[in-house]
């Protein structure tokens, strides 16, 4: 992972299995987070998108498309790729980086550096690889007209945490890959 994590020092007894708290669900851990004081600084993730990246494993991708909203019938409105010059669009950066690359699926870990919503789907579809089984965004970063954000069954998992402490001090936590992203990528490069 060290093609896209931000540089940080972890100090202090780590109090929690990272494993626990990042496969608990961001929502989740991050309302724990809330309470415990600690603020969150970043997130890495791993993903599979279609095997087009055109990146050496260990190679990395500044994202910076911006995000915003726009019509989507069944939603009302949902947030996506913003426009050219759309005034409210939100600046959002990711760094991709392939971890490891397949026929038809590549394993990418992607960093977030600004917390926008489905930022890290909109991005990777920006860049033409949506996650692979991802209903909603398509390449590009549009949403489909149809899709909804709960359909499918796209993967992605939190892979690290990076924490700040009350007294300053960083907190990482990392949790092993999900074997089943390793596994589906494996399949799918034979």
């Amino acid at each position: 992972m060290a093609g896209s994590r931000p540089a940080a020092s972890s100090t202090g007894p780590c109090w929690c299995r990272a494993g626990w708290l990042i496969q608990r669900g961001l929502p989740r851990a991050l309302a724990l987070l809330l309470v415990l004081g600690l603020s969150l600084s970043a997130v890495g993730l791993a993903a599979l998108v279609p095997g087009r990246l055109a990146l050496a494993a260990g190679d990395s991708l500044a994202i910076t498309t911006p995000i915003g909203r726009r019509p989507h019938p069944p939603l009302g409105e949902i947030w996506c790729a913003a426009e050219a010059g759309d005034p409210a669009a939100l600046a959002a950066h990711s760094q991709l980086t392939l971890l490891e690359s397949g026929g038809e699926a590549d394993l990418v870990e992607v960093a977030i550096v600004t917390g926008r919503p489905h930022q890290i789907r909109i991005h990777c579809a920006a860049v033409g690889a949506p996650l692979l089984g991802d209903p909603l965004y398509r390449p590009g970063g549009w949403a489909r007209p149809g899709g909804l954000p709960g359909e499918g069954g796209y993967r992605l998992q939190a892979r690290w945490l990076r924490l700040q402490r009350p007294d300053g001090s960083v907190l990482e936590l990392e949790a092993p890959p999900a074997q089943d992203l390793a596994t589906a990528a494996a399949s799918q490069a034979g």
